[in-house]
């Protein structure tokens, strides 16, 4: 299960093909990072979805099972 489940509060948590995403400002998703990486117990790990990754999850299941373990926060548009 995606880490991001039962993390997000009404509308911090969007999907795209079944992966659940942080949908949070630069600094409350820093402030969360900053969170999960002082707790004492476990570890996160920390990904950013595009569509182009979404898309391939669709294909290949050990890539989606890697997202899926993930944290996961949109990556910045340029």
């Amino acid at each position: 299960m995606n880490v991001t489940t039962g993390f997000a509060r009404p509308g911090q948590q969007r999907d795209i093909y079944g992966l659940h995403f942080c949908d949070l400002d630069w600094n409350a998703a820093l402030e969360h990072v900053s969170d999960r990486a002082s707790a004492s117990e476990g570890h996160t790990s920390l990904s950013f979805l595009t569509l182009e990754k979404a898309k391939l999850s669709l294909k290949d299941i050990g890539y989606r099972q890697v997202l899926e373990s993930c944290l996961l926060f949109p990556q910045a548009r340029r």
